[in-house]
């Protein structure tokens, strides 16, 4: 069976996105939309659904086949994980499929969106309502370690003595 290409994959999402109303915007975050990123075959993509209505997506029976054959799906009904968070959204179909690729697929109400568009690493791959204009092009900034501040330095060293202060003499 022939793998799949990005671009293949890409246009496959975006047909699940665009042949379904309640999908109004679909993002991709981590690796493959790191514009610095080399592409490897281990890498999946992680892709997130704004919905109108979660619920439909709760069906494993819709959400799947969709994507094509399968080697396995870590589905969210099964396994210790909470199927769903308290905003209703709907986490994560983790698909292996046949030719290689793997999709982690998650659903959020569209309601979410500003609150969970934080990450810098983030594409849009369909915005059908326009709603993702504030959104700038991906790169790593949100990754980038900043030094810390006078203030938080000096605290942490003080934690650290205090902690090893309280600590140590009770080793002895």
């Amino acid at each position: 069976m022939k793998t799949k290409t990005e671009k293949e994959m890409l246009k496959l999402i975006k047909d699940f996105a665009n042949s379904d109303e309640r999908i109004r915007v679909v993002l991709m975050n981590g690796s493959r939309a790191n514009p610095n990123s080399k592409r490897d075959i281990f890498q999946d993509y992680d892709i997130t659904c704004y919905v109108t209505d979660v619920e439909p997506f709760k069906d494993e029976n819709y959400v799947i086949p969709q994507f094509g054959e399968m080697l396995i799906v870590e589905q969210p009904n099964y396994g210790p994980w909470p199927p769903e968070d308290a905003d209703g959204s709907y986490h994560n179909y983790n698909m292996q499929l046949l030719d290689g690729n793997r999709i982690d697929i998650s659903f959020y109400s569209i309601n979410t969106l500003r609150t969970q568009t934080e990450d810098s690493l983030t594409l849009v791959l369909l915005d059908k309502d326009n709603l993702c204009k504030h959104l700038s092009p991906p790169s790593e900034k949100s990754y980038f370690i900043t030094p810390p501040t006078k203030d938080l330095y000096k605290g942490c060293c003080e934690a650290f003595l205090f902690a090893l202060g309280s600590h140590i003499p009770k080793t002895i």
